[in-house]
């Protein structure tokens, strides 16, 4: 049978009962203990001992306010008692009075400075209030006490990574790993910590040795494969996630994480599909319909990526990355209005955004608003002076206005980005005198480009003995020709072997480094490419109509394309007349369109002549006039001096400026704008007009 120890008032011994009743406290007998402390308090209502040891055990069976009570009740009689103020804040930690408990546990320090569990347990309290450095300094003075206390120290490294000093939190993990080499949430906690650090390498060694310890961590496998895809390890990535939905098939973040690897991979049916089965585990998972969203634009389902953007919205209204999402999906279909609405709605959530300013400064460029554009550029660059497409973008915009001062020298920013960025041994050219030295120009963009800033080599030629020219394959026959290039060294094509060079410079910063700040100061003298005279025209001979070649399209891989191209019946619809002769200059997928359209004009195919430029340009130089959208044939006919007409979207590039009907850069070109993005029929109204005052008039 069960000892029992209730005992008669008049028999109880106070002390004794209270050091048996702590002596079933200590082994964790907690209903003996508490039988026995609750008969001395009934004989002796103010012994603090029992009352304080009493309203511990109430706080650990989970009785919190009666606990406070009691312990507050030992303190009324002994208000110096010390473990009653740190066991006060405990019960009062867990009922959620956080200032209340901070000061229990300051008086008890206060009173006792060597309790130093207190000290751990004030930083917790701190902790959870979010007062984060003064919790730093409870931790760091009970570490004082016990200097290798495993918990105090991964308190600290926690609020330390909380506050950001993350490299001071890497170190105490460092040491906790060194005291518990086998325990695997410090290398994972460490690996967390490098990877925000950009300590890659070191992160990937640390979640190795996680899943060594635990091969089972899923969480892990995720981070590991978030580091892989940075590094653009893209296999190793997917094989990561793929372990981590292994262990848990409803690990939603792993399947969102899987998708963003195959849309970078451009698989863009499987990286739908895992972002399906994230959204399918979680249906309330915003980003991953925002992700949805940017593969189905990649798929050109537009209407099925805005219905994915407006889901996340209405899942999470202030998610602002899901709100600059859907402003690109309208810009796709030429609703800059709504798309300008998204980008802005995304700066008021989060007004750092700097890739929805990237985006709000384009539409708003596109509209034609490029001043407000500057002005929005200007505010983002004082968050991130150094963000390369802010800067890039408000180069355009300050050349666009005229602005060449400030605009070459932010469009130079464009070097930096991925796409752009060259490596070389040699030292780039800062545009000084160095006749010593050999000087590669090299193609940076298009072919329109090389033909545009190609007008500098003779400036150049004054400051450098040697000159190599990269250029397009189309191209190096007819530069090889051109008198401007007499004092050339060598023309190399772009993806062959380099000859030797001691400098280099795009040929697009050719500008900024010449000190090109005004468009004035654009040497422009026509001609500065040119053809050896055809000795048989291959146009033929049409004496009473004027020859205007024509060209519809532009490179399809331009970002800008589908608003510079116009499809080609809508376009030789403007030269329905017996007046004038018109030749196809289109060359690539769009001439394959040229034999199945029924015309019902005289216009020719000379796609078929032409195989490079130096082709093109033969033809160009036998035309009266060349009439072209934004493309190579439109540059190359006013590098030749022709009278060329140029048919420009409202988005037009930064290249032909604002508002104005000529170009600095050519002298014969004449620019036809659009004043409603998507909407050529003014345009046409005006080139139909113009044709008219050549005494061309449409039958």
């Amino acid at each position: 049978m069960k000892e029992e120890h209730t005992l008669s008032p008049r028999k109880l011994n106070i002390t004794r009962a209270v050091q048996q009743a702590v002596d079933f406290h200590q082994k964790g007998d907690l209903k003996e203990a508490e039988d026995l402390y609750r008969q001395v308090i009934s004989v002796a209502p103010n012994h603090t001992t029992a009352l304080h040891l009493l309203g511990v055990i109430s706080h650990q069976t989970g009785h919190n306010q009666e606990a406070v009570d009691l312990i507050r009740r030992a303190l009324l009689i002994n208000p110096e008692y010390a473990e009653a103020y740190a066991n006060l804040g405990n019960a009062l930690q867990d009922l959620e009075q956080f200032a209340e408990a901070i000061i229990a546990y300051k008086k008890a320090l206060h009173l006792k400075p060597t309790l130093t569990k207190v000290y751990a347990s004030l930083g917790n309290v701190l902790s959870q209030m979010g007062e984060h450095q003064q919790d730093t300094e409870s931790y760091q003075t009970a570490l004082i006490y016990n200097p290798n206390s495993i918990e105090y120290l991964s308190s600290l490294a926690e609020t330390l990574s909380i506050l950001g000093e993350l490299r001071s939190a890497s170190e105490i993990y460092k040491q906790l790993i060194q005291q518990q080499p086998t325990q695997s949430l410090f290398y994972f906690k460490l690996a967390n910590l490098l990877t925000k650090q950009g300590f890659l390498e070191e992160a990937v060694n640390a979640y190795r040795d996680t899943l060594r310890l635990t091969p089972g961590h899923k969480r892990a496998y995720n981070n590991l494969g978030n580091i892989l895809q940075l590094k653009k390890e893209y296999l190793e990535a997917i094989e990561m996630y793929q372990l981590a939905t292994e262990i848990d098939p409803d690990y939603a973040e792993a399947y969102n994480n899987l998708g963003n690897v195959y849309r970078s991979e451009d698989q863009l049916e499987q990286a739908a599909n895992s972002y399906q089965d994230a959204i399918r585990i979680r249906p309330d998972y915003a980003e991953a319909y925002s992700n949805l969203g940017l593969t189905l634009i990649g798929q050109k389902r537009i209407d099925d990526a805005i219905a994915a953007y407006q889901r996340a919205i209405s899942l999470s209204p202030s998610f602002p990355a899901a709100h600059n999402n859907l402003g690109l999906t309208f810009k796709e279909t030429g609703d800059l209005d709504q798309a300008i609405a998204a980008y802005r709605r995304a700066i008021d959530l989060n007004p750092n955004y700097l890739a929805a300013y990237v985006n709000l400064s384009t539409a708003l460029m596109a509209q034609g608003k490029v001043v407000e554009a500057i002005h929005k550029l200007r505010y983002a660059l004082g968050i991130d002076p150094n963000h390369i497409e802010l800067r890039t973008n408000y180069g355009m915009a300050c050349l666009t206005v005229g602005d060449f001062e400030n605009g070459w020298q932010d469009y130079e920013w464009r070097l930096q980005t991925e796409s752009l960025h060259r490596d070389f041994s040699s030292v780039p050219w800062a545009g000084q005198e160095m006749l010593g030295s050999t000087l590669l120009l090299y193609a940076e963009q298009g072919i329109g480009d090389t033909i545009q800033f190609i007008r500098f080599i003779p400036t150049v030629a004054s400051l450098v003995k040697n000159i190599v020219i990269e250029c397009h394959p189309v191209l190096k026959s007819l530069l090889d020709l051109a008198p401007i290039c007499e004092n050339v060294t060598d023309i190399v094509v772009k993806g062959g072997n380099l000859p030797y060079f001691d400098i280099h410079a795009s040929l697009m910063s050719l500008p900024y480094l010449l000190g090109i700040d005004s468009p004035d100061l654009i040497p422009n003298r026509l001609p500065y490419l040119e053809t050896p005279q055809t000795t048989t025209p291959l146009l033929g001979s049409c004496p009473k109509k004027k020859k205007i070649g024509i060209a519809w399209a532009g490179n399809p891989e331009h970002a800008n394309d589908k608003y510079r191209s116009i499809p080609v019946q809508t376009f030789a619809s403007i030269f329905s007349s017996s007046d004038c002769s018109c030749f196809s200059l289109q060359v690539g997928e769009q001439s394959k369109i040229f034999s199945s359209i029924q015309w019902g004009i005289d216009i020719v195919d000379c796609a078929p002549l032409i195989n490079v430029f130096l082709d093109t340009a033969s033809l160009v130089n036998q035309l009266d006039l060349v009439v072209s959208v934004d493309s190579s044939v439109a540059h190359l006919a006013g590098a030749m001096g022709k009278p060329v007409w140029i048919l420009l979207p409202a988005n037009a590039d930064w290249r032909w400026m604002m508002d104005r009907k000529d170009s600095p850069w050519y002298p014969t070109m004449r620019l036809f704008r659009q004043t409603k993005l998507g909407d050529w029929s003014d345009v046409f109204d005006a080139v139909k007009e113009a044709l008219m005052e050549l005494g061309i008039k449409s039958d």
